[in-house]
């Protein structure tokens, strides 16, 4: 193969490793084949244009032309003359597919569905990709200039994804890159002569030393660049933009709520406050406006999972009630809040008047109205709502949730590294409290100003080394996020169902017939499973006195005016005015036959993420150990054939393991020394006395009968003599050079090392076979033509 191939190649596979982070930006991996399909078009025609050796200017637009004609005959082939060939109306359609794509760009958010338009832009990125790659590392001959290429396709989903790029995009970037490198290195050494490695006879050193030193270093680097930043204070993995404006615990920016509640953060309140919308009801105790529920807690915070749609939003949604709910009619006129979410308040039963075709869908299981390609500004909307208004009686009666119900599987989760310090001040708080009712109160009346906690716009770092820990053990300040975070978190380990639900509240009179919501009153708040009630919402953020008419808090039934009880309630004894519900979630309220014990933390065995952590450690270590059971095994299996009658075969076994252990120790070995010639050194060197000498001395002559005498024969016990010699050998060495032996025998990584290289080696003659073939049957149609 021709070294400008090789590295066309080479620019090309670069360019599909470079294009990997882009996943981190869809749902699914459905745009992986149009985006290397056009790679692999761009690149074949790269190689066929240097193959007829056509100017090195002209190589670009050759691949630029088969890229536009492979974006026509995938995305606008309907307007292709005989369906190939591009015409006017063709491309016509491709700039409307690619306008089509830059729309959906600014319309939905990632992780993105994989639309036409979407697919049209990535393909056409890949291929521009491959043809700047490959005009700066072929044509230009400066590889590590196209690096920098590839770090802007990568640094394109880090900065739009609101989650953290996986470290599997870096790695396979990375990857690129060092391919790109090594095919360059390769080339650049041919230039030099004829390599020599080790399929040579003359050769008697390491095998091919400057070819693997440098992929030795390339590997290294890129090891250090994945594994150093864990351990770089400051850098986080979270991957979510800072909070904007904000005031009164909310978490809005001005345009949008960030859908994170974190432990540690601040707040900027410059600017004056902006109007998000308008909301009018009938009912003057609405507190709450819910966009977004968090079910996800990590170390970095609270985060949601990926909504679920039920059904459509524009009419009766699915929510079920029990009982009697209080009922009203609300109106909500959105202005300059831009999200994928509607702000509705709990217990929606119905809502009308959304614009159509926008593909609002409705989220039971977490109250959610969202859609995929919309926004909310300029909505306007109305609702019908039913609230439920279960009593202090009916809550105190609910039975915990049974450990193995769904609920607790998906809400109830807590991590196993959880602070032990949080743990007991948990312990604590619940001590004595016989129903979760009386669990999750005895929790919010822990976040009061009587036990020094204050609502600040900043948080306080602390020394604990867990956020968790630094803010409700010792600082005891910050705004909502921090309140509903740390409250949550705190429920599931008391054995209650947890969330945290992101929206608004409001504050202020009501002026000109409508409440004026603003970006200040973005808030977060928590919601609690209760059996047979649903999901019951907890305010624990301290009110804040600057803002005096703002409303904080609990739910129209003011739970911090009751007092715990400690005898337990029965079914028997319900209030009739008592109403089961669903809450504010609208999810399917658990069976009350169940099994109503005690739950306590739904931590399970293993996470996901540990298992997955767990099989990586185990596959690590496989790798690790991958050498030594090597010569282990290889050890076995000469020993016994050293032990068979075939006196010639025994004598070479027994002969290559002695060889063997001389190299994995470090002893030294000369090719131009005859067996016996081998064992008087060693033996002179190491002095060796005793059965060691004595073995050394028998597997020599074993080798040397069974090199030159017409009869092989054996004069003792081979197996014996070579764990004689070992023993001998071994003694003579240093406990490191011992455990390196074991651990990473050197005659298993060398011989491992040579077939690798052999193998490259025969892999490129053939492939160099097969492009002169094609080279020659080129040429003699040419010649024919001419």
């Amino acid at each position: 193969m021709r070294p400008s191939t090789r590295l066309t190649v080479a620019a090309g596979c670069a360019a599909a490793l470079a294009s990997a982070p882009i996943g981190a930006l869809f749902e699914s991996v459905s745009w992986l084949f149009p985006a290397v399909a056009g790679i692999a078009v761009v690149t074949c025609c790269h190689v066929l244009a240097r193959t007829l050796r056509l100017p090195a200017v002209t190589v670009p637009v050759v691949g630029a032309i088969g890229l536009l004609l492979f974006l026509c005959f995938a995305y606008a082939h309907e307007g292709n003359f005989a369906g190939l060939i591009p015409t006017r109306h063709s491309l016509a359609l491709l700039r409307e597919g690619l306008r089509g794509g830059m729309d959906d760009i600014r319309t939905y958010a990632a992780p993105a569905p994989t639309t036409q338009g979407l697919l049209l832009v990535v393909t056409l990125t890949a291929g521009l990709t491959t043809v700047v790659v490959d005009t700066l590392a072929v044509t230009a001959r400066r590889p590590a200039v196209a690096g920098l290429v590839m770090l802007a396709l990568y640094a394109v989903p880090t900065a739009i994804s609101a989650a953290a790029v996986p470290w599997v995009y870096f790695v396979a970037s990375a990857g690129g890159y060092l391919v790109l490198l090594l095919a360059e290195e390769r080339e650049r050494l041919l230039r030099w002569g004829r390599p020599v490695s080790a399929t040579d006879p003359s050769w008697q050193g390491d095998p091919a030393p400057i070819r693997f030193s440098g992929r030795r270093a390339g590997v290294a680097a890129l090891g250090v660049a994945v594994i150093l930043p864990l351990f770089v204070p400051g850098i986080s993995a979270s991957g979510l933009a800072n909070l904007g404006n904000n005031g009164t615990g909310g978490q809005g920016n001005g345009t949008r709520i960030d859908p994170f509640a974190t432990l540690k953060g601040n707040l900027n309140q410059g600017g004056p406050p902006t109007e998000m919308m308008q909301l009018s009801a009938s009912n003057d105790r609405l507190h709450y406006l819910r966009t977004q529920v968090l079910d996800k807690y990590s170390d970095s915070g609270w985060a949601q999972s990926t909504p679920s749609a039920s059904g459509p939003a524009d009419g009766p949604l699915a929510t079920q009630h029990f009982g009697a709910a209080q009922t009203y009619q609300a109106h909500l006129k959105i202005s300059k809040y831009t999200d994928k979410y509607l702000p509705i308040p709990s217990g929606t039963d119905q809502i009308s008047g959304l614009k159509i075709g926008e593909n609002w869908q409705y989220d039971d299981e977490r109250a959610m109205i969202f859609s995929t390609v919309a926004e909310s500004t300029g909505q306007e909307y109305d609702v019908e709502v039913s609230e439920p208004v279960p009593t202090i009686t009916t809550l105190q009666q609910s039975q915990p949730v049974a450990q193995s119900s769904p609920i607790m599987r998906d809400y109830g989760g807590v991590p196993r590294d959880f602070p032990v310090t949080v743990r007991r001040k948990v312990s604590e708080l619940v001590e004595g409290a016989r129903s979760p009712y009386d669990k999750a109160l005895a929790i919010r009346n822990y976040f009061s100003a009587a036990n020094g906690f204050s609502y600040s716009v900043s948080t306080q770092a602390g020394d604990t080394g867990s956020d968790l820990a630094d803010f409700v053990l010792e600082k005891r300040q910050g705004f909502c996020q921090q309140y509903a975070a740390a409250m949550a978190i705190m429920l599931r380990e008391a054995g209650i169902p947890a969330r945290v639900v992101i929206g608004f509240t409001r504050h202020g009179p009501v002026k000109d017939g409508h409440w004026s919501i603003l970006n200040t009153d973005a808030h977060a708040w928590v919601e609690s499973y209760f059996t047979s009630l649903g999901w019951i919402p907890w305010d624990p953020t301290p009110p804040d006195a600057s803002t005096p008419g703002r409303i904080s808090g609990f739910p129209p039934w003011d739970t911090r005016q009751v007092t715990p009880t400690s005898a337990p309630s029965t079914a028997g004894t319900a209030d009739p005015t008592d109403v089961p519900s669903t809450g504010a979630g609208g999810s399917k309220a658990i069976d009350p036959t169940q099994d109503p014990a005690a739950a306590q933390s739904a931590t399970p065995f293993l996470t996901p993420t540990e298992i997955l952590v767990l099989g990586a450690l185990l596959v690590v270590l496989l790798i690790a150990l991958t050498p030594a059971l090597v010569r282990l095994r290889q050890r076995r299996r000469r020993l016994a054939v050293a032990g068979e009658e075939d006196a010639e075969a025994a004598a070479r076994a027994a002969w290559d393991e002695l060889m063997a252990t001389a190299t994995d120790l470090d002893v030294p070995l000369r090719s131009d020394e005859t067996p016996r010639a081998v064992a008087r050194r060693v033996a002179s060197e190491l002095a060796l006395d005793g059965p060691p000498a004595t073995g050394l001395r028998l597997l020599a002559l074993a080798e040397e009968r069974a090199r030159y005498a017409p009869v092989a024969t054996v004069d003792g016990d081979l197996p014996t003599a070579v764990r004689a010699v070992r023993t001998g050998l071994l003694e003579s060495r240093r406990k490191r050079r011992r455990v390196r032996a074991a651990m990473l025998p050197p005659s298993v990584l060398r011989a491992a090392r040579t077939s690798l290289l052999r193998r490259n080696d025969r892999f490129t003659t053939q492939l160099d076979r097969m492009n002169s073939d094609v080279r020659r049957l080129v040429r003699r149609r040419t010649g024919r033509r001419g």
